[in-house]
């Protein structure tokens, strides 16, 4: 028998046979956003590519008009948490979605991944005060 408290990620999974990294780099589709207890869900497209190099590709699309952008991602806390670089800036669609005060060169954001597995993805993080919770599920 396996206790609970040994999984890695509090939502799961209690054991896995593929690497977190293979679990990891694919693309995910963002089902769910929560903000402040106040959850979106996804009526646009919101998809992230995270690939084993270290780069991680973003698309929007609504409606028929779809932007891009990329930036870099890392392991953090010993695989428990990512950190992703500010996506690089964009005008329309994707500035609404990324933060556009930030320079490249700043810290990292750091994500708290709550469950990882080959069909979900979640994560959470607290900045400037506001909870957030990305749902993703395999592309």
């Amino acid at each position: 028998m396996v206790a609970g408290g040994c999984k890695k990620y509090d939502e799961g999974p209690l054991i896995s046979l593929r690497s977190k990294e293979a679990r990891l780099c694919r693309e995910w589709k963002l089902e769910k956003y929560t903000l402040n207890d106040e959850t979106f869900d996804e009526t646009s497209s919101f998809i992230w590519k995270i690939e084993k190099s270290g780069i991680i590709h973003l698309t929007l699309t609504i409606d028929t008009h779809e932007e891009t952008a990329k930036s870099e991602w890392q392991w953090a806390d010993n695989k428990e948490s990512i950190e992703i670089k500010p996506f690089e800036k964009k005008s329309g669609l994707i500035s609404i979605f990324v933060d556009n005060k930030k320079d490249l060169s700043e810290e990292w954001s750091k994500f708290r991944i709550m469950k990882l597995t080959s069909k979900e993805f979640i994560l959470e993080a607290t900045e400037d005060n506001d909870n957030i919770r990305f749902e993703f599920i395999e592309k």
